[in-house]
């Protein structure tokens, strides 16, 4: 019979220790954190096939206290239309609480009518991150937005000038103005024509004028707005002017703003003032070949628009590596700049960069911002490792017990057959002995002297005696008479 089988207590609570210590040693604990992402909603109608329209999420954190990457991705009927850079791998620098993510709209060859995508954010697949980077798990996945669009065969050109100015300066400085183009249509637009005129207030017959060609110009893309600025060959003297600005549209049509009111003053006059806001890597850590990616925020707070360079040093400890320089940009009144460099370190180590910006006869403040060149990261296991230990885990625990019950499990054999009877061997009669005529008497003899006892030998093994065939007794033959 079967021993009945139960689970010892102990035993079981030490199983089941052991189950969840396995699963806390190979699966990642995060502190988790919510990211947002906004707008919730972004529309783009009337796009035309083969278009390509730019727009931008806003990925935020809290606790931005290290660089963290999501990902981003797309489902719904019009998923394969929306591009997202990097394959969806967005970077969440460290110390940046909004991270834009822009991404493109590319209907293709997509028939009229709307259209609908929803966008998701989770953390990065472990080993799928450049660089061995943290895969963002502390990111909470379900951040979702929404993106509406509709197609159509229609080219729609609509875009107007606004925000027209032109900025005081001082003598022999360079004069400039600025405005905005918004293209609200589907084509990418740009006008074919500007022109400026400054006429001197005190003197109207004293006038200067320039034209800029549509090719110089930049291109504004369907849907979105652009602000620039150029920048004139004039050289007028201390004085007020009145400016015109005369734009001509691509369907002949002409923007025109007068009366513009700007001066030219003495030397001196209006304070040069700037401030390098940052200076960033687009990550903390690089391979080697690696190009490193700064940006320098540059901006004029002055009240007079500035030629302003970027000087770049790249140092490893004391020494001084490279130094780099950047064109010169005129930057406006109130606005900023942002100057790029890329530079690839030779061998791997730590660096720091330090930037300087100088606008007119001034140098900003030095900024800096450290970075590492490291030997390639072996790659993170992916999940199916941990799950494929996991379920070893599991399958080694289930063994375990499958075992204990086989070992508590007592055989008792069933009782033996009786056993078959066995005939009596039959055995022949015996034919009797002989019988042997009885002996003479026995002369008596005299006694032997017995000898002194001999040590006792050592005890031999005992050895049962082997029978002795009978044989009938002799009798010895009689003594010969005595002679008279």
């Amino acid at each position: 019979m079967m021993k009945k089988f139960r689970f010892d207590a102990k035993w079981i609570v030490g199983a089941v220790t052991a189950l969840c210590a396995s699963v806390a040693l190979f699966f990642p604990h995060p502190t988790l954190a919510a990211v947002g992402l906004t707008p919730s909603e972004i529309v783009a109608k009337d796009l035309l096939s083969h278009s390509v329209v730019q727009r931008t999420f806003f990925l935020s954190r809290q606790n931005p206290f290290q660089d963290e990457y999501a990902l981003v991705t797309v489902t719904g009927t019009a998923a394969g239309y929306i591009k997202i850079p990097n394959n969806g791998t967005i970077l969440l620098p460290k110390g940046i609480n909004n991270t834009p993510m822009q991404f493109t709209i590319e209907p293709g060859s997509l028939s009229s009518g709307d259209y609908q995508a929803t966008i998701t954010v989770s953390p990065a697949p472990a080993g799928s991150t450049p660089n061995g980077g943290s895969s963002g798990s502390s990111i909470l996945s379900g951040a979702q937005g929404t993106v509406r669009f509709s197609v159509t065969t229609k080219e729609i050109e609509k875009y107007r000038i606004t925000s027209p100015m032109i900025r005081d300066t001082e003598e022999g400085q360079i004069i400039s103005f600025g405005y905005t183009v918004q293209n609200e249509g589907n084509t990418d637009v740009r006008p074919t024509k500007v022109e400026f005129t400054a006429t001197d207030v005190s003197d109207p017959k004293n006038t200067y004028t320039e034209s800029f060609e549509g090719d110089t110009l930049r291109i504004v893309k369907a849907m979105s707005s652009d602000s620039q600025t150029l920048t004139t060959k004039a050289s007028l003297g201390i004085g007020a002017y009145t400016g015109h600005l005369l734009f001509t549209l691509r369907d002949g049509t002409q923007q025109e703003f007068k009366d513009i009111r700007f001066q030219i003053l003495p030397k001196g006059t209006l304070a040069q003032s700037g401030e390098l806001a940052s200076l960033t890597t687009n990550k903390t850590s690089y391979l080697p070949g690696e190009a490193v990616k700064l940006s320098a925020l540059f901006k004029n707070t002055g009240k007079i628009g500035v030629l302003s360079t970027m000087t770049l040093e790249i140092r490893q400890g004391d020494k001084r590596i490279d130094v780099l320089s950047s064109d010169s940009v005129f930057v406006p009144v109130g606005s900023s700049y942002t100057f790029g460099k890329e530079y690839t370190p030779a061998d791997p180590g730590a660096y720091t960069a330090v930037a300087t910006v100088t606008y007119g006869s001034h140098t900003t403040d030095a900024a800096q911002v450290d970075f590492t060149i490291t030997a390639p990261v072996a790659k993170t296991p992916s999940m199916l490792i941990y799950l494929v230990i996991f379920v070893f885990l599991i399958a080694f625990i289930l063994w375990l017990i499958l075992r204990r019950r086989r070992s508590t499990v007592v055989n008792i054999p069933p009782p033996a057959p009786p056993a078959a009877p066995v005939a009596a061997a039959v055995v022949p009669p015996v034919a009797p002995a002989p019988v042997a005529p009885p002996a003479p008497p026995v002369q008596p003899v005299a006694p032997v002297p017995t000898p002194a006892p001999a040590p006792a030998p050592a005890p031999a093994p005992v050895v049962p005696p082997a029978p002795a065939p009978t044989a009938p007794p002799t009798t010895p033959p009689p003594a010969p008479p005595a002679a008279k």
